[in-house]
């Protein structure tokens, strides 16, 4: 059963996952994220959402990546898996991005997302959104889980917050709770009009970025505008010869002249491990296991922030 098909909205009719959780509390705060949006989508008088976003795209695309990122900062065996089921309450389900073990032997999920840079420095500003924060809770009320890793990552300026989650009774009896009424409501097909019992869920922030001041960190900060600049202009300089370049050599592949030297030819398409494919076939398989680490290397990418 693929995930986001018809058939997968409707086993999911009388059950609430970890993406719902925060609807059902009225903690999501996007256009189609409320509790009657997901009540009217559940008893079929609006159909489930349609084409993957732009930036539920990037998220989708970018999952194995990031979470080789974070298996490679925190040594954690990650491995996917099915989704969940629950022991004891028959509508809840999760389908976490990664089962992982940490280096205490404590089994775990991880749950990865990918936002634009402009969400991400929001998230540094205002906290990680309490939508995210009750999803890993949700996960936690599993009897096999013992905690949950939330790993955001900035993929444009290759920066992260990571934070960890261990269950909190209290606010995963206030959810299940909340969860049991509404899919009673479901199930009647009884519209959820009521007000959810009070809770407050903390924002959970990253460690706050150092603010510099200063005439040396001004002085940086404008040589790292002009240099962008620079590098931009150059660029494409550089590729507008390039193409006029090859045009002009035709089917030659190599030319000299006027103090310069070309030399063109078409290379193999780079061979990409079809990671997917080959753990679909064997599950058996973790692929952790034939990685190779890098030696650590400093890494500094400079981002210029728009209106300072």
């Amino acid at each position: 059963m693929k995930v986001g098909s018809p058939e997968w909205h409707k086993a999911r009719r009388f059950k609430i996952g970890g993406s719902e959780i925060a609807m059902v509390l009225g903690l999501n705060p996007y256009d189609g994220g409320s509790r009657s949006d997901l009540y009217y989508r559940k008893i079929g008088l609006t159909l489930p959402p349609g084409e993957p976003t732009a930036d539920m795209r990037r998220g989708i695309e970018q999952e194995a990546y990031i979470a080789r990122k974070y298996a490679s900062e925190t040594s954690c065996k990650l491995r996917k898996g099915k989704r969940l089921t629950h022991p004891d309450y028959a509508w809840w389900w999760g389908t976490p991005d990664r089962f992982a073990i940490d280096g205490e032997g404590r089994p775990g999920i991880v749950e990865v997302k990918c936002p634009r840079p402009s969400v991400y420095w929001r998230y540094e500003r205002e906290g990680v959104p309490a939508m995210y924060i009750c999803q890993a809770h949700w996960y936690l009320m599993h009897p096999a889980i013992e905690w949950c890793d939330l790993y955001i990552y900035n993929i444009v300026d290759m920066e992260r917050i990571l934070l960890r989650f261990e269950p909190e009774p209290e606010i995963q009896a206030w959810m299940l709770a909340e969860a049991e009424k509404f899919v009673g409501h479901v199930r009647t097909e009884t519209h959820p009009d009521y007000d959810v019992a009070p809770m407050e869920i903390k924002p959970r922030y990253k460690p706050e970025v150092k603010i510099v001041e200063g005439e040396d960190w001004q002085r940086v900060m404008g040589r790292l505008s002009e240099g962008q600049t620079a590098l931009k202009t150059a660029q494409e300089f550089w590729d507008a010869a390039k193409s006029e370049a090859e045009t002009l050599m035709g089917d030659d592949t190599l030319v000299q002249g006027y103090g310069g030297r070309i030399a063109s030819s078409w290379v193999d398409g780079r061979v990409i491990l079809d990671e997917k494919r080959l753990q679909a076939e064997h599950p058996e398989l973790s692929l952790d296991d034939y990685r190779r680490q890098g030696k650590p290397y400093r890494q500094t990418r400079a981002t210029l922030l728009k209106g300072e």
